[in-house]
């Protein structure tokens, strides 16, 4: 998995943690074979660690947020097209 792939599938894998875009701010190329366990939020408490902290630990990579700016859609008009029927 390259860096990019993992940016990718952060949100998807852990939907409790990362809820925002994930950027690769790393540089590093290449493809891995990488393996992270964490638990859900809703029994962190019970035990374990978080996705943030498995990616420091397991990893050595670092999650910050940061407000950077990311390409949008504006919808301004809508209009319903007449049915030929």
């Amino acid at each position: 998995m390259t860096m990019a792939d993992l940016t990718e599938a952060l949100p998807q894998y852990a939907p409790g943690y990362a809820d925002h875009a994930v950027v690769d701010l790393t540089n590093i190329k290449g493809a891995y074979d990488l393996k992270l366990a964490w638990v859900s939020r809703q029994v962190i408490d019970q035990g374990g660690i978080t996705m943030f902290d498995a990616v420091d630990k397991q990893l050595g990579l670092k999650l910050e947020p940061r407000k950077m700016p990311m390409p949008y859609l504006v919808i301004d008009h809508v209009e319903k097209l007449a049915n030929d029927n």
